[in-house]
């Protein structure tokens, strides 16, 4: 565990063990006398009060320290947490005075000088943010926006020049933060004013981060909206980082013939991944799902978005590896009895054991897949994107649906119908095998169907080849 370097408990241990010793020695012994006051008594005083004094101070030290600066880190902007740091610490202050008048200056422990210090704590809880504001603005030339261990981006005011690190060291003079390539920069405090301070972690672990798109004003919004957020949902899932917050797609202006488009989305930098390794990532994925979906970016490519024409199903069909044997006229046939469909997120497209006579094509969005366990409950087992086609068994042999497809984005789907397979089979039989040998080599998501691949893979293609033919009707 780290903890905070500014706060250095060496130097008041070290006055509190002299005024100790002092205190056990009696080197400065006197007896009460109520006539006069003497030199040894000022002395006596000075040398208690300050015992006391740098107890508390090294009490609070202590706490500051390895407490609120590591077991119980307090995020920047805590405003609750703050204060009650605030309030332990000046009622430590007031314990001590208490106990300062009472023993050494003979004032009774009545109830009214404990409700004054009561008082004085509460007061002093609420007063101290000011006061050490003060102080800071004396002795330091630049308030703490941050603390030890939070990272941090330092905008330079008059260049593009930023810096990006984690908070190493605070003190009066520098600012000590060490980069993601583990060197250290030291800045001075006097030259954090030439800089914009951003804190990713100011007001907890999590920093809501974003992504901008332009397209042309002519695109659906409802399409990129669905594409981009598809792309961001994936990206995060694929590093397993998890978020309470929901990732956003959002139109921020509007400029000309241009859309501008921001993708929100969060997570815990530099504790969980970079914030550059995040980025590439949801820009790479979004560039390969916008080809998939024929969108594209302002200035690329104009033309109606609206609905897919024929080229553009075909496009992605063709890529498709079950319908790689087919010819340009079979694609082109195929593509025409298409039909394009639209799921809201969460609704369920097939369900498990139901009838079937269709797959369908993920063209924008994504989708998890379920199967049923002994007991019923359902249990994920894959997640399915952009260019992943699901249901062709059931289109192809007449099973039953082998899983329970739910969407977890707005989804925009290519349903393939038995019918447009049949004109194929009825033009050229021998796809019929060409399809067997394809089924045969891909694995199913569920279990009953890992089980049935454990079959010698010449049984297994003359099963599903003999359910073709029998499902359409061939041989």
């Amino acid at each position: 565990m780290k903890f905070p370097k500014s706060i250095n408990i060496t130097p008041p241990l070290f006055v509190f063990l002299i005024l100790l010793f002092l205190v056990l020695t009696e080197v400065f012994y006197f007896e009460k006398v109520n006539s006069k006051t003497t030199l040894d008594r000022i002395f006596f005083l000075i040398i208690h009060i300050s015992f006391w004094l740098s107890a508390a101070y090294l009490f609070n030290s202590i706490i500051n320290k390895f407490f609120w600066g590591g077991i119980n880190k307090i995020p920047t902007g805590s405003f609750l947490l703050n204060k009650i740091k605030d309030f332990l610490g000046v009622l430590t202050y007031a314990i001590v005075l208490v106990i300062i008048f009472v023993n050494y200056f003979d004032v009774e422990s009545k109830f009214g000088l404990l409700a004054v210090a009561l008082i004085a704590t509460l007061i002093g809880t609420f007063i101290r943010p000011y006061f050490m504001c003060f102080l800071r603005s004396v002795f330091l030339s630049n308030s703490v926006a941050f603390n030890i261990g939070d990272w941090i981006k330092l905008s330079a005011i008059n260049s593009d020049k930023e810096i990006i690190g984690e908070v190493d060291n605070i003190d009066r003079r520098n600012l000590q933060l060490k980069t993601e390539s583990d060197t250290i920069v030291t800045i001075s405090q006097s030259s954090l004013t030439d800089f914009v301070v951003e804190n990713f972690w100011g007001s907890g672990k999590e920093t809501r981060l974003e992504i901008n798109f332009n397209f042309d004003k002519y695109m659906p919004v409802k399409r990129i909206k669905r594409v981009l957020l598809a792309a961001a949902e994936q990206s995060l899932d694929d590093y397993n980082l998890i978020s309470s917050n929901e990732t956003e797609v959002i139109i921020k202006q509007i400029t000309d013939d241009t859309i501008h488009y921001t993708i929100y989305f969060w997570i815990n930098p530099w504790a969980q991944i970079s914030p550059e390794k995040i980025i590439d990532k949801i820009i790479s994925t979004s560039v390969e799902y916008l080809q998939i979906s024929g969108l594209y970016f302002a200035d690329e490519k104009g033309g109606d978005y609206l609905i897919s024409t024929s080229t553009e199903i075909k496009r992605i069909i063709s890529s498709i590896d079950l319908f790689d044997t087919l010819n340009e006229n079979e694609l082109i046939e195929l593509a025409n009895g298409i039909n394009e469909t639209e799921f809201l997120k969460e609704e369920k497209v097939i369900k498990e054991n139901d009838e079937g006579n269709s797959m369908f094509v993920v063209v924008e969005g994504l989708l998890d897949v379920f199967v049923n366990s002994k007991d019923g409950k359902q249990i994920k087992v894959g997640r399915l994107t952009p260019g992943d086609f699901f249901g062709e068994m059931s289109l192809m042999t007449g099973d039953k649906r082998s899983a329970t497809v739910i969407c977890l984005t707005d989804v925009l789907l290519y349903e393939i119908r038995k019918e447009s397979i049949s004109k194929i089979i009825g033009n050229r039989e021998e796809v019929i095998n060409e399809f067997g040998e394809i089924i045969s080599r891909r694995t199913r998501l569920n279990v009953e169907f890992k089980e049935k691949y454990e079959k010698s893979k010449q049984s297994f293609l003359n099963e599903i080849v003999g359910k073709i033919k029998n499902f359409f009707k061939h041989g």
